[in-house]
Parts: C-alpha cells; sequence; structure tokens
C-alpha cells in the first residue's frame, strides 16, 4: 500500500533525506537512509532533536514541533513476523523450533489419494512443542511427505520451521474437532482423517466404523462452512519499520560526527486490524533509545503502532529486535521443510512473536539548496539579490520516488546529509504541486528562471550547491547585448554587455516618474521587479560610449497591465572595417602591379537594415560616395581599406584591368562589431611566348636571316637570326589566334628547306600560330644554300641480281637515313611506292637502310647498306601548303587539300570539299608551270589558262550537285614538290564577286631534276630441322648435311632431346638435308613443308619469307639371342636350330650363343 506523503507510482526505499537547521543558520549536516531529519545541537556529540514523520503504511500523521512539519522518508522496507490472512501463504518471520514428542490415540486406516491411490496410515493425534512451550496434541497434513515423530523420551526437533496458516477448511475442522488427548482412537482416527481430506483430498474408505464417522464431519464440516459457522482468526504480525536503513553522519567542525536520531515504528497486526495496547519490548546492538537505555518497552496504540528513536554519533550497525507475548489462532500451520509433512493447531497460547531490523550509520556528504529572487532573470545569483523561503524536494533514484517537499527558510537556504550520488532536486512551481504558497508578494505570480528540476552529482569531499531562482511579477528584464551583425536582433553568440547605464520612468499623473535604475551585469543583465501597473513604462538608455551606435532605439516604452514577465532587448555596436589587399600574378608567379589599378566595390545586403546611418570611409577617413547601385568603391593596386562599416554581411565586386583575370567568385564578407575583415584578391594574367630558332646547311653559318612577328593587338616585331645567335624570344603575349612568324630575308644562295611550329601539344604552320594560354610556342626555320632534291627508291630484289627489274615493286615503311660530312643527318620512312624524298643543301650525302629481320640487302651488293650520291643545286624548291580554304566572299569557303604522289612520284591527287553553307563550285583550276607532257585531258577537263582568275593550268569543270571529290593527273616525269597557284569559281553568275585565289603544294615544273638512288633488299628464308624417335627421348645422336645453293655443305647432329637445328636467315633457292642413320634404326619417314608447299628432303625449294619444317623419324631395331644349356652341364653333344631370319639355320652346344643380328 502507499506511503503517506509518497508521490504517486513511488516505490519503497531504503533511504532519504535530512535536514539540519540552528536557531540562528543553516548547518551542513548528513542525511540517513530513512529520512531523518536534524536540526543542529549546540555542543559536540550532544543529541540533536529530531522532529520527523513516518512513511511506511501511514498509519501516523505528521508530527509538528514549534508549529513546523518536517517530513521525511522517501519509502520504508517491512520487516515482518506475519501470520498470514490468506491460507496456506507463507509469512515472513522469525523461524521457531518444532519438536515431536511420538503418537498419542488413533488407529490405521484406509483409502485412495487424490490421484487415486490406495493408502494404508495410521491417524490420530501427534504430541508437538513450538520454542519449548506446553505440549500440545496436534493433526498433520501433506500425507505424501514423511516426518520423524520421535517419542517421549526421545523426541525429534526440526530447526528453522516456518509459521503458516492452513486453509479455512482445515482451519473449520480444528476449530469444531479439534485434537485433545481425552479421544478414542476412533474419534481420534477420524478427525485426522477428515483434517487429510481437506488438506490433501484423500477419501476413506475403512475401517467402516471410522469411515462412517469421517463421512459425518466431513458432512459437518462442509455444512458449517456454507453456514458461516467457521471463525477462521487470522494470525498477529510484528514488524519493525522500517527494516534496515542507513543514516548519513554529518561530520562535526571539531571532528567526530553530529549525534543522529533514527525513528524507528513498531507495528502490531491481526491481517488488516491493528493489535492495540500490545507491550512490546524492543533491544538494540549499538546506540540508545529515547529512554538513554539499550532497551525499551512500548505499548502499541489503537493504530497498533508504537514509535521509538534510536540515537548515535558513530559509524556502526545496530541489529534490533522486538518480541510480544501472543496467542496464535486456530489453524496454525508449522513447516518443518518442503518435503516433510506439516502440523496444525487448534490455537496456540503464551507464543513469543518476534521481528528484527538493522540500523547503519555511515559518514556522508552535503547537498545544499538555495532559493534567490533573480530580479534581473539572468538565473544566476548576483551580489545583492534576496534570498527567499521556498519547497524543494528530491530523488535518489532518477525521479521515481521523491522525499516530502522540504522548507527551506526564511535565509532560502538548507543543508541536507545524503550518501555521495546523483540526485535530481526540484523546486515547487504550483500550490497544487506542494500545498504551499510563497510569501512577498503571497502569491504564485514568481516565474523560474532556473531550471525547476535540476540534476547534480554529490561527493563525499565536496557534496554539491543547487541554486534556484525566482523572480516577483510583474517584472521587466532589461539585456544589453553586443549587436555584432547590425541588425537589431541578438542573434546566437552576441554577448550582453555589462555596465551600461539604464534609467526606468512611469507615466503617472501626467508626467514621467523615475521607477529606478541601474547597470547591465552578468551577461548584460538589468531587472526591475514588484513593478506597479498598469501603468505605462520607458526605459532610456544613458551614457552611450564613444564609438558606438545603436542598432535599436536607444529609449523604448511598454505597457504593463497585468502580473507578467516583460522584457526589453537593447543593441549597440562598434562600426567595423575590411582590409582588402591585392595580388597580382604572371603566369602563375608573382608580378608587380599594372599601371591601371583594379575596382573593388562593397555594398551591406543585410541581415536587417541599419538603424542608424553611417558613411563609409576610405583609410584616411575620408568619406566614400555610394554609386547608383549602392556600392562603395576603392581604386587599388596593393590594398585599401573600407572603414567605418556597418556590421553585417558585405557583397564585394572587382574591376580588373584589362588583360588581367580577377577572381571567378568573391565569398561575401562578414563584418562584425569592432572587428576587421581581412580579404586577399588575387589577379592573374596567363600569357604566352613564341620562340625562334635558325637551324642552317651548313650548320653554324652567319649569314643572318630577316624575321618579323605579328599578331592581334598591334604586335609587329622584326629582329635577325644567325644559327650560331640565340633564339630569338618574343615579349609575352596575349592568348589568341592570329600571330604569325616569317622569314622576310633570305640571303642570295639559301633557300628556305623547312619551317615548322609547336608548343608541344599542338603543331602550327609559321602563318597560323594559336599561343595558348601559359604557353610557348617554338619555331624552328632550317635554311639551306642552294638547296638540292634527293629521291631514293626502296625496292624489293625479288631475283637478288642487284638491280631493279620490272617485277620488282617498291618497299613501304622502311627507314632511309641521309647524312654528310658537316654533320647534317635527317631520316625518312618510304611511302606506299617505296619512295622517299630529300630537300637538302647542294654536296656529297651518304645514303644508308635500316636493315629489317628477314631481309638481305642486295643493292649495293657489298653488305654496307649504303651508297653515296651527290646533290646537285636546284633539285627541289619550297612545298606549298598542303590544305588551303579560300573564302568568296557572299559566297562561302572551299578546302582545297594536297593528298600526296603516287606511281613512283608520277601521279599527283587532290581533294576540293565545299564548306558548309557555301554556294555550288563552277570550277577549280590547279596552276601549272607547263601542261603535262603527253596528257591527253579527260572530258570536263580544260588546259591552259583561266580567263576568270588568270590561273594557267589544268581546270575541272564541275556540276551543280558537286560537293566534295578527289582529282589526280599523272606526269611522264617527276618533279619537286613546289608552290603552285590554285582558284575556284562559284557558279551563280550574278555579277558579283565569285571566284578566289590561293596556293598549295604542286609541281615545280622550272626546278631542277633531282638526284635518284636505289636501295636494293631481297627477302630472305629459313630451314628448322627436327628428329623424332621411336621410342622418343632416345639420346642416340644422328647426323645430318645441309646442301645449300652453290653446293656450300653444313652439317650438324640431333637428338629427340635436342631442340630443333635452324639455318638462321637464308638466300631463297634449292636445299637438300640428308640423315646419316646409324646401325639398329632404321628412318621410318622424311618430310619438308612452308605451310603451303610439301618438298623431299632432297629438293627444297625455299622462298623468300618462308620458313621449311623438316621431321626425320627413326625406329630403333631389335635382335635375338639364343643361348644353349644341357642337364647335365658340359655336354659335348651340339643341336641343331632353324629360324626365319637364318634360312641355313646354325647348331649349338653347352655355353654356346647365336644373335640375330638388328631386325626390323
Amino acid at each position: 500500500m502507499p506511503a503517506i506523503g509518497m508521490q504517486p507510482g513511488g516505490n519503497p526505499a531504503c533511504q532519504s533525506l535530512i535536514r539540519v537547521r540552528t536557531r540562528d543558520r543553516e548547518q551542513s549536516i548528513r542525511m540517513d537512509g530513512n529520512g531523518s531529519r536534524y536540526r543542529r545541537g549546540t555542543q559536540r556529540g550532544g543529541t540533536m532533536t529530531h522532529f520527523f514523520d513516518t512513511l511506511g503504511h501511514g498509519l501516523i500523521g505528521p508530527k509538528r514541533q514549534r508549529g513546523r512539519v518536517v517530513v521525511l522518508a522517501l519509502g520504508m522496507m517491512l520487516a515482518l513476523v506475519t501470520l498470514a490472512a490468506f491460507a496456506g501463504v507463507a509469512s515472513a518471520g522469525s523461524p521457531v523450533t518444532l519438536c515431536f514428542y511420538g503418537g498419542e490415540n488413533g488407529q490405521s486406516v484406509q483409502g485412495t489419494k487424490a490421484g487415486g491411490a490406495s493408502f494404508s496410515y495410521w491417524a490420530g493425534i501427534f504430541k508437538a512443542r513450538l520454542d519449548g512451550g506446553d505440549l500440545k496434541p496436534v493433526f498433520c497434513t501433506d500425507i505424501n511427505n514423511s516426518i520423524n515423530i520421535g517419542s517421549g523420551t526421545n523426541p525429534s526437533c526440526y530447526a528453522n520451521s516456518a509459521i503458516e496458516v492452513t486453509n479455512a477448511q482445515v482451519a473449520c475442522v480444528l476449530q469444531h474437532y479439534p485434537p485433545a488427548w481425552t479421544l478414542g482412537n476412533l474419534e481420534a482416527a477420524a478427525r485426522q482423517a477428515a483434517v487429510w481430506h481437506f488438506s490433501d483430498g484423500i477419501t476413506l474408505t475403512g475401517p467402516t466404523d471410522v469411515k462412517n464417522r469421517y463421512d459425518s464431519i466431513v458432512a459437518d464440516i462442509n455444512n458449517k462452512l456454507a453456514g458461516g459457522q467457521c471463525n477462521f482468526a487470522e494470525n498477529p504480525s510484528l514488524a519493525i519499520e522500517p527494516a534496515g536503513a542507513v543514516n548519513y553522519l554529518a561530520p562535526h567542525p571539531d571532528g567526530g560526527f553530529y549525534a543522529s536520531e533514527h525513528p524507528l515504528t513498531v507495528r502490531m497486526m491481526r491481517g488488516t486490524l491493528p493489535v492495540a495496547n500490545k507491550t512490546v519490548t524492543v533491544t538494540t546492538t549499538l546506540g540508545q533509545f529515547q529512554n538513554n537505555s539499550s532497551t525499551i518497552a512500548v505499548q502499541t496504540g489503537a493504530d497498533g503502532m508504537a514509535v521509538i528513536t534510536l540515537t548515535h554519533n558513530a559509524p556502526g550497525a545496530a541489529n534490533i529486535s522486538a518480541s510480544a507475548v501472543v496467542t496464535l489462532g486456530v489453524g496454525t500451520r508449522v513447516n518443518p521443510g518442503a518435503t516433510l509433512q506439516k502440523i496444525v493447531f487448534p490455537a496456540v497460547e503464551n507464543f513469543n512473536l518476534s521481528a528484527t531490523a538493522t540500523k547503519n550509520w555511515t559518514a556522508g556528504a552535503s547537498l545544499i539548496v538555495k532559493k534567490f529572487h533573480d530580479r534581473n532573470r539572468d538565473g544566476v545569483y548576483n551580489t545583492g539579490d534576496e534570498m527567499i523561503d521556498w519547497r524543494v524536494r528530491f530523488s535518489s533514484d532518477g525521479g521515481t520516488s521523491w522525499s516530502d517537499w522540504q522548507e527551506l527558510g526564511a535565509d532560502g537556504t538548507e543543508v541536507f546529509g545524503v550518501e555521495p550520488g546523483s540526485y535530481q532536486v526540484q523546486e515547487c512551481t504550483s500550490e497544487s504541486q506542494c500545498s504551499w504558497t510563497p510569501v512577498n508578494p503571497n502569491d504564485w505570480s514568481w516565474l523560474p528562471t532556473t531550471p525547476s528540476l535540476i540534476t547534480v552529482s554529490v561527493t563525499a569531499d565536496q557534496g554539491a550547491t543547487v541554486w534556484f531562482g525566482n523572480v516577483a511579477l510583474p517584472g521587466l528584464r532589461i539585456l544589453k547585448f553586443r549587436d555584432d551583425n547590425g541588425n537589431g536582433i541578438q542573434d546566437a553568440g552576441e554577448p550582453g554587455l555589462n555596465g551600461w547605464s539604464f534609467a526606468l520612468t512611469r507615466y503617472q499623473d501626467g508626467e514621467w516618474k523615475s521607477s529606478g535604475s541601474g547597470l547591465t551585469a552578468n551577461g548584460g543583465l538589468l531587472g526591475f521587479s514588484d513593478l506597479p501597473f498598469p501603468f505605462n513604462y520607458r526605459v532610456t538608455e544613458t551614457n552611450v560610449p564613444t564609438g558606438w551606435y545603436w542598432s535599436t532605439p536607444v529609449s523604448q516604452e511598454l505597457w504593463i497591465g497585468q502580473n507578467a514577465v516583460y522584457s526589453m532587448t537593447f543593441g549597440n555596436l562598434q562600426p567595423g572595417e575590411l582590409q582588402v589587399t591585392k595580388e597580382w600574378y604572371l603566369n602563375g608567379e608573382a608580378t608587380t602591379a599594372p599601371q591601371q589599378p583594379a575596382r573593388v566595390c562593397i555594398k551591406r545586403t543585410g541581415p536587417g537594415t541599419p538603424y542608424q546611418t553611417i558613411a563609409p570611409t576610405d583609410g584616411n577617413g575620408t568619406a566614400l560616395t555610394a554609386d547608383s547601385n549602392g556600392f562603395y568603391c576603392q581604386d587599388l593596386s596593393s590594398g585599401a581599406t573600407f572603414k567605418n562599416l556597418w556590421p553585417g554581411v558585405y557583397t564585394v565586386t572587382e574591376t580588373s584591368p584589362a588583360g588581367w583575370t580577377g577572381p571567378s567568385s568573391i565569398p561575401e564578407q562578414t563584418i562584425l562589431s569592432g572587428q576587421s575583415g581581412e580579404l586577399t584578391l588575387r589577379n592573374d594574367k596567363v600569357a604566352g611566348k613564341i620562340i625562334v630558332d635558325k637551324i642552317t646547311f651548313p650548320s653554324g653559318d652567319p649569314t643572318a636571316f630577316g624575321f618579323t612577328l605579328t599578331g592581334p593587338g598591334g604586335v609587329n616585331q622584326s629582329f635577325s637570326l644567325t644559327d650560331a645567335a640565340t633564339p630569338y624570344e618574343s615579349a609575352w603575349l596575349t592568348p589568341g589566334s592570329g600571330y604569325s612568324v616569317s622569314e622576310t630575308t633570305v640571303p642570295a644562295g639559301w633557300t628556305l628547306v623547312g619551317a615548322a611550329c609547336s608548343d608541344g601539344d599542338n603543331a602550327y604552320a609559321p602563318n597560323a600560330i594559336t599561343v595558348d594560354p601559359g604557353k610557348t610556342v617554338y619555331c624552328t626555320f632550317t635554311n639551306a644554300q642552294e638547296t638540292g632534291r634527293l629521291k631514293v627508291l626502296k625496292y624489293n630484289d625479288l631475283n637478288g641480281n642487284h638491280q631493279q627489274d620490272p617485277d620488282e615493286s617498291g618497299l613501304a615503311g622502311w627507314t632511309i637515313t641521309v647524312t654528310n660530312t658537316s654533320g647534317l643527318q635527317v631520316s625518312e620512312k618510304t611511302d606506299a611506292d617505296g619512295w622517299v624524298s630529300f630537300n637538302l643543301p647542294p654536296g656529297t650525302y651518304t645514303v644508308c637502310e635500316t636493315l629489317q629481320d628477314g631481309w638481305q640487302n642486295t643493292d649495293p651488293d657489298d653488305g654496307s647498306l649504303c651508297k653515296e650520291i651527290e646533290v646537285p643545286a636546284g633539285g627541289g624548291s619550297s612545298p606549298g601548303p598542303t590544305e588551303t580554304i579560300l573564302t568568296i566572299p557572299g559566297r562561302g569557303s572551299y578546302k582545297i587539300e594536297f593528298l600526296g604522289t603516287s606511281n613512283n612520284g608520277l601521279t599527283w591527287t587532290y581533294r576540293v570539299s565545299e564548306q558548309p553553307g557555301a554556294s555550288d563550285l563552277s570550277h577549280w583550276t590547279l596552276g601549272l608551270c607547263a601542261p603535262p607532257s603527253g596528257w591527253s585531258p579527260a572530258s570536263g577537263v580544260d588546259l591552259g589558262s583561266d580567263p576568270t582568275t588568270g590561273v594557267s593550268g589544268i581546270k575541272w569543270n564541275l556540276d551543280g550537285g558537286f560537293s566534295s571529290g578527289e582529282f589526280t593527273v599523272t606526269f611522264t616525269q617527276t618533279y619537286a614538290i613546289g608552290t603552285t597557284p590554285v582558284a575556284v569559281k562559284d557558279g551563280k553568275g550574278d555579277g558579283g564577286v565569285s571566284t578566289a585565289v590561293g596556293s598549295i603544294a604542286g609541281p615545280d615544273c622550272s626546278a631542277t631534276p633531282p638526284a635518284e638512288t636505289k636501295l636494293g633488299n631481297r627477302q630472305l628464308g629459313k630451314i628448322i630441322v627436327d628428329k623424332v624417335t621411336d621410342p622418343a627421348g632416345s639420346q642416340i645422336s644422328f647426323s645430318f648435311e645441309l646442301t645449300k645453293p652453290g653446293n656450300i655443305k653444313q652439317t650438324f647432329t640431333l637428338t629427340d632431346a635436342q631442340d630443333p637445328f635452324d639455318t638462321g636467315w637464308v638466300a631463297p633457292g634449292t636445299y637438300s638435308v640428308a640423315e646419316t642413320v646409324p646401325a639398329g634404326w632404321d628412318l621410318t619417314s622424311a618430310t619438308c613443308s612452308d605451310g603451303q608447299n610439301t618438298y623431299q628432303p632432297s629438293s627444297i625449294a625455299l622462298a623468300a619469307g618462308k620458313t621449311v619444317t623438316c621431321t626425320f623419324n627413326n625406329t630403333q631395331q631389335g635382335k635375338i639371342i639364343i643361348e644353349k644349356v644341357t642337364e647335365p652341364a658340359g655336354a659335348d653333344q651340339a643341336f641343331d636350330f632353324t629360324a626365319n631370319y637364318d634360312l641355313d639355320g646354325f647348331s649349338l652346344k653347352h655355353g654356346q650363343q647365336n644373335q640375330s643380328g638388328w631386325l626390323q
């Protein structure tokens, strides 16, 4: 049942809270586990007066003294010696000793048990004694168990027996048919059998006379139960409450501990009814009762309880016992053990009922609770805040159970002794919660300013202090804060400002009257409470420091019309600044600022709108003027400062000088009150360069060559170079296309033989260079004196006769290298026809091939792979572009491509393509120095001069559906690749501009024919010979002879285990391979094949590029040996033999042998 004062849902516990108060001040004292409350005595070791209420089955009301109620307990554990009010239910209590002294009257009976089993037992009266009391006649139950009943001279005793109660039916039998010394055997047996009937469910079957009496008793008991004639009396119980508890002693300042009283309740009940006016004797092993003795006799009151106090002043444990003499009622059952029979009594007079409890005293810790009037609602006790009385309570189990509400007193401070650990401390927040009302004001117009529930950890060495703050209503709280972002609202992280002064006035009787003033403290707070109402109030900020601005109105009004808490917020700020630093980088490296500065602008974008207007200034304090978009701007090359900025978020923009790139995006800048922001803006200029190098043949020539570099933005640079000079390096160039490098001065006797440009990733023509950011384009111009031209043909000398025959074609993809004694070396690969061309200075050159595997050089036939040749002057000309695009204004663009030469340099191929959107061409013309000799024009082709363009050469006429096509012209002699004019004409015929002329690579008819030479090669083959034996893997060596063309012999040997024989690369021709077969072996087979053709080993036609594999298979022969043996040994008799391998036969005597020789 719930204890008085316990919260709903609370569980009993073994510890509670105490408080200590002296007449003049609070004192930190420890708390006992039962919830004793202490008042400090005046002398060390003196008894401390205790005022308490006891919780636990709530039969004692609060005890009052000096007009105050002190409620202590969290809950109690009960120690009961209870004879339970419910049949068959064991009661908790002190054990007893049960002794048997044998049987008395009775006889044997028969029957069946509840499960149907038959039995034959002696039934009657037993003699028993409880705890040395009077000898009593008893019956037994639980006949499925056994028990030793002893004898009068040798009793059988069972210690630790439990007193219980039996069921109502058995108790009714004991009431109306009890065991008695005067009963005869039949009656004693019948009554015992009736007890078994109701306790164990037996049915008696004999003897007949006993059964008849048994049936009569059972029927009578059932009638009495139905008629309410059974008086089932519950047994008394005795308890000391609490059964176990801990008092936490408060340390005394002079050493030792204050004496601690512990309240105890002795309770005697009979079922649910109190037992009044009963004397109970209580003893303790430690401490003293209120009679200054370790033993006290008390009498239970009308509620069945008696209250005592136990006092002690040092750590230790007390064992407390209580006893009272009682009579046990009808139906008392004694249980000696789970496997033994139980004994039932009709009644037990003069039984000594007892109960025990324990009490521990131990050193504790201090929990101090304080309550203050928090007028400025800052949740912190400030000097000058008055302390106020209040009510609090505690929980040590997470809020499951609570102490009663505890009063703090007028000074708002109370000290409690508690066990170290975690506690929840809760203040009262309403009258309905704690049945109490605050004073001054004497109502609940109070507002908590701290959490109403606080969890603390109490340690043994330091304890813990809990502060609760409240403010009386109506109240006004003023918050002064530093408005870091200037939005007029206190945001997270914006601190309060202490020491700022405010004046409070109210409008009354037609004038503003002072209602107080003060300075902010503890995080910018200032509070006023108990304000008269209803009135209009005004709060004014005074004495604002220099350099600070208001972000909220300096004076604010509000109407206080009810009992509530009101708030006002005042924000102030200091201007901030933004320092901007400029950095300049050229191609990733720091550089100086350009002459033209960058323009940097800022604009505040929020949050909110500034309450006051202040003008930003530059670093010198000069006010800046906003542009039409509200931006304040400065021009800067290295850095600048924007000062006097209202705090907030600013957008920053930059306009970079021409040719410079600024940041892709500039993050918004947050300027805080009184703070300086820093921003670095980097500008980059990524330029490129062109480097021009001059190479001459012969190398190192001091002749100077003139150049011009032009490009967008007016770039025009002229310079000269020699081969020995350092390459020319341009200034930094703005990235883009349209750059051009040309060799403007070529001295007499020199020819430009090559010009190429590249940045490492892209190749450009010198007249169409694109400079990418950060890239350097390298251009190389190669000049040679009196340039000649060399053509080299690489051919397949099929018959190896060291000259090219009509059926022997060129070889493509062979590397040809040309060198001279001046160090010139150039390599090229032959084209599809085997030709390669070189433009070279006149002189003597060595032409060499790079021999490929499987080939033999035949021309020249000296094995040198090289020839010397004289290159005359004029044998070459400067090649024109291989691609050009001609544009006719208003008509479109047309691409002309030179695709190269073929047919030993006689056939020239071009492709013409109309670009997207271009009108159809009428014709195009390839300029020539002279018409091709012996060339007959085909249909649609004209020779001569084109009258529309003036270009003389070959004109191809095109139909209306033309868009792209290839065109060829074949000459009877080779020409150098030079530069020829090319022209296109559209077919509109509308009188507008319809032609365009350019240049492209073409035949240079005026050039001296180039020098030519040839290099011949013949492809080789090889022969592989493999040996296979049966049995496999034979180690026998077989000899071979290879005969090459010209009757050249080569011998070698093979075994089956060896790798096949490889001739290596040899010239095509007729070969033969012959094997010398060892004795005892047969040549089984010999075959040769190149994968397409099969040959006899004696005649192998090895073709160019082929590999012939010959396999020789050999099988080993056997022999037969016959030996003659006689018995007796040594006989001289000859024996004749015949054999199919020896037609003549043979004779053998003892010990002789005949060998057949090798047999196939």
